[in-house]
């Protein structure tokens, strides 16, 4: 019964970090894009000004916040998993005996995540880049 709280608690400490990792991740993407937007502005209104829809600004928006959520992920994934493998190659030379299991699982659910991620992180900056004005944003330095 010991060890299984301690298990349950070390569970809930490894989520809590995973649960700020996770949003920590979310705000820098949004500032990212946010950034991008700002720093592109000009480029924005001449996109406007040749014909450009306001959706497809946002679109084009959120298309970045999905890469770059999505790359972050993958890097994240492969990283994750390499040092898994690493962790249990280390606890064998130390006598233990212990067999590598890829849970496919949660590297899905971490794809996907990344793909919410990025969608709903890019959609303040898809706002603010679709609401600017064609004139403003061209004459803007």
């Amino acid at each position: 019964a010991q060890i299984e709280s301690d298990f349950n608690r070390q569970y809930v400490f490894f989520y809590a970090i995973m649960g700020v990792s996770v949003a920590v991740s979310a705000f820098g993407v949004v500032n990212t894009l946010s950034m991008s937007v700002f720093e592109r502005t000009r480029e924005i209104g001449i996109l406007r000004a040749v014909g450009t829809t306001r959706l497809q600004i946002g679109r084009l928006i959120i298309d970045e916040g999905i890469v770059i959520s999505l790359i972050g992920c993958l890097i994240g994934v492969a990283l994750g998993s390499l040092l898994g493998y690493l962790f249990v190659q280390g606890s064998e030379a130390g006598g233990f005996e212990i067999d590598f299991y890829y849970p496919k699982l949660p590297a899905l659910a971490a794809l996907l995540s990344g793909l919410f991620i990025g969608i709903f992180a890019g959609l303040l900056p898809a706002r603010s880049a679709a609401r600017k004005g064609i004139v403003e944003a061209v004459q803007y330095e």
